[in-house]
């Protein structure tokens, strides 16, 4: 079997679902190579993921990967009111039901592996919270 690397599709399949869904319609998403420097506050962005063969889903007819996605929330909302809100929100939406992922057996195993919320003093005067959600999604390719 050839192997298939699902970085694109499974980054199309975050996108839409953060796009779409009725919890996070309203935010900003973003890729993070295209956050424009002004950009409106709070946002949303997830970048290039992690893989790995998956040990334990593979099978002797299914490589299957196991992927790491990062989403970064940015809120500089003055407490942690927003960002949490936005954190738990951005959790119910990707795991809320099963992400379709073009070219993968669906439904993939999706689940929230870490959380954590950081006060970051890159930008100057101003509070800012760094909502860290990292996902790990199953997936095999269907062909």
């Amino acid at each position: 079997m050839t192997r298939k690397l699902g970085f694109k599709p499974l980054l199309v399949a975050f996108y839409n679902r953060l796009d779409t869904h009725a919890l996070t319609l309203a935010y900003r998403v973003y890729n993070k190579g295209n956050v424009a420097k002004d950009v409106t506050w709070p946002y949303i962005a997830f970048g290039t993921p992690l893989g790995k063969i998956d040990d334990i889903f593979t099978t002797r007819d299914t490589d299957s990967e196991d992927t790491v996605v990062l989403v970064d929330i940015w809120s500089d909302y003055m407490g942690d009111t927003e960002i949490s809100e936005m954190m738990d929100n951005v959790v119910q939406a990707i795991t809320s039901s099963p992400l379709t992922i073009t070219g993968y057996h669906n439904p993939p195993l999706t689940f929230l592996d870490y959380a954590d919320v950081i006060d970051d003093a890159t930008e100057s005067g101003r509070p800012v919270k760094h909502g860290l959600l990292r996902f790990r999604v199953h997936v095999a390719p269907s062909s």
